[in-house]
């Protein structure tokens, strides 16, 4: 038996696999939040914090797994990046 997509085709390798930090499905990788809080140097706690100043990555919530796109959180960073304007010399 396969699984199924909405437009009933197949799904190829539907089996997902898991380690503590890291998904795969469908050749995408995801990152848990203790993944992606060890990847970033924060606690959990923290992206929760961010969760709820809605400051945080994008995600993909189902139930209560929260899954951040791997391949998103390099766009992320960069929209977070402060960039310091060069100081002007004293006229």
């Amino acid at each position: 038996m396969h699984a199924e997509m909405s437009t009933g085709a197949p799904l190829e390798n539907a089996a997902p696999a898991l380690d503590e930090n890291r998904l795969t499905i469908e050749g995408r990788t995801y990152l848990t939040r203790a993944g992606l809080a060890r990847t970033l140097g924060v606690s959990v706690r923290t992206l929760t914090r961010w969760e709820t100043a809605r400051i945080h990555p994008p995600r993909v919530k189902i139930a209560n797994l929260v899954l951040y796109p791997e391949a998103e959180i390099p766009g992320w960073l960069d929209t977070h990046t402060v960039r310091t304007p060069a100081r002007r010399g004293r006229a």
